[in-house]
């Protein structure tokens, strides 16, 4: 940077500030401009499939299941894999409500939790606070490779989803859910893709 002689210290100084805000905005988009971008995939998504570890507290009990999930932000389906004793068990949603399918036996359940924070309402819910929850925080991790952001529940705003994206895929790699500091469902990915349509968001 070459500057002319006679220069103003205070011009000097707001020179070299520009400089280096410039130089610190050169490595890629903010964490904010991140988040918009992986909304703008999840609100124009026509599908996705996804394999998880699912843990949910229930009042101070612990449960763990194996899970793949499919759909898109208005219905799906969750199939248990494991624990062998339940293998099998699938529970579908729509804007009607939920039904569960557990041997051929089909059982409509209703809302199973109006606060969405069962095992079996914890992925519409996450997806409807990756879609439309409010913003409340966000950051790049593991060098800039995943996004953090945590959004409030639109329908429900003591429930917070707690999410990381892949930054490539941005598909989900781990979700939270929590009430009050609590966490009560946690996802842990073991894949997850998603078509999008960016003509229908």
């Amino acid at each position: 940077m070459h500057l002319a002689k006679g220069v103003p210290k205070k011009l000097l100084t707001l020179v070299l500030a520009c400089a280096l805000l410039s130089g610190c905005g050169a490595g890629g988009a903010s964490a904010t401009d991140q988040v918009d971008e992986v909304r703008a995939s999840y609100d124009c998504m026509t599908a996705y499939t996804a394999s998880a570890a699912l843990t949910a507290n229930c009042n101070g009990r612990v449960y763990s299941y194996e899970a793949d999930f499919s759909g898109n932000l208005t219905s799906g389906m969750m199939t248990v894999t494991a624990p062998e004793n339940l293998s099998g068990c699938s529970v579908s949603w729509d804007e009607d409500g939920t039904v569960l399918d557990w041997e051929q036996v089909e059982l409509d359940t209703g809302d199973l939790n109006g606060d969405g924070l069962s095992p079996v309402d914890a992925m519409p819910t996450i997806l409807t606070c990756c879609t439309t929850g409010l913003l409340l925080e966000c950051a790049l991790e593991a060098d800039g490779a995943e996004l953090y952001a945590e959004f409030e529940n639109p329908e429900n705003p003591a429930c917070t989803a707690l999410c990381w994206f892949d930054l490539t895929t941005h598909g989900l790699l781990r979700a939270e859910l929590t009430s009050e500091g609590q966490t009560l469902v946690t996802l842990t990915f073991h894949s997850f893709l998603l078509d999008s349509d960016p003509s229908s968001g």
